[in-house]
């Protein structure tokens, strides 16, 4: 299941002032740039041909992000929020990469 239209960074706009302005965080699987605070907790996905050349692949591990970010929404501080995803989570387990975001998400205190 997706995240709701209302969590997911939709304009060109909005995507570019994360990146201008947002802190870079560096993980195993993914890094993410994130702007904190903000009126609603926001998240989008960038997943590039660096990772995969097959679109298959590319959107499994959007999915699993995105899956993995899903079950969160409720305990996270609102903020703005784009993961930048890394060719080891192309092959990565789903409970490793879990264990990443919550620790990588703890770091920068958008979750307790």
């Amino acid at each position: 299941m997706a995240l709701a239209r209302q969590f997911r960074l939709r304009r060109r706009r909005d995507f570019q002032t994360v990146k201008e302005k947002g802190r870079l965080v560096n993980g195993t699987f993914f890094s993410f740039l994130y702007l904190a605070p903000a009126k609603q907790t926001q998240i989008g996905f960038i997943v590039s041909r660096k990772i995969s050349h097959r679109a298959v692949d590319r959107n499994l591990v959007r999915r699993r992000l995105s899956e993995l970010v899903r079950g969160r929404l409720g305990k996270m501080k609102p903020a703005q929020i784009i993961f930048l995803a890394k060719k080891e989570a192309l092959g990565a387990d789903f409970r490793e990469m879990e264990k990443s975001l919550t620790e990588l998400l703890r770091q920068v205190k958008l979750i307790d």
